[in-house]
């Protein structure tokens, strides 16, 4: 069972791990495409974890309800 919450302080560690996923995959891309970072100056840290965690939410949510139609289809 999925048991959806909101964020706590006790989360902080998991959210910069994710966060160290991410910016570890994108430097990666990067990196094999020989690419160049074009992120606006504006976009921060803090902006973009939010969108981060805004997006494991919505993942979660569709998750969840996944899993009650099933258990409505059974």
């Amino acid at each position: 069972m999925v048991r959806i919450r909101k964020l706590a302080a006790r989360d902080y560690k998991a959210v910069k791990k994710m966060e160290r996923i991410i910016v570890d995959e994108y430097l990666g891309y990067l990196k094999e495409t020989g690419d160049e970072d074009t992120i606006e100056p504006w976009i921060t840290p803090p902006v973009l974890l939010g969108g981060v965690v805004a997006a494991i939410v919505f993942i979660a949510l569709i998750i969840a309800l996944a899993g009650r139609r099933c258990r409505r289809l059974s």
